[in-house]
């Protein structure tokens, strides 16, 4: 059987992102692959858009694209969020602050 070369992949969410939890200044990367290559992506952190001029890195791989923020801050914690053409996946990033461990 021959497949002909237009045949359109249908695009999925194959390793959805998942919630992390990091100590402040730590780096931390999101990682979502989807069955499709070097589909455009948008980043979301609560709901706005997020670019590398906001300090992120961001990078597309074949059929992973990944965020990366280097030294993160207690106020880089939220819900982060990928748009891949119609779909989504989104996760929580919690930044635990270095001097809250008084709580004994």
């Amino acid at each position: 059987m021959i497949i002909p070369d237009f045949v359109e992949v249908t695009l999925k969410i194959v390793k959805p992102l998942k919630d992390e939890e990091i100590e402040e200044d730590q780096s931390f990367k999101f990682t979502c692959e989807v069955s499709k290559a070097n589909v455009k992506s948008r980043w979301f952190k609560d709901g706005k858009a997020v670019s590398e001029k906001d300090g992120y890195h961001i990078e597309t791989i074949n059929t992973v694209h990944n965020l990366t923020l280097d030294n993160a801050m207690v106020e880089d914690g939220g819900k982060y969020s990928i748009k891949v053409e119609d779909k989504e996946s989104q996760a929580t990033l919690t930044v635990k602050g270095a001097n809250h461990s008084h709580d004994k």
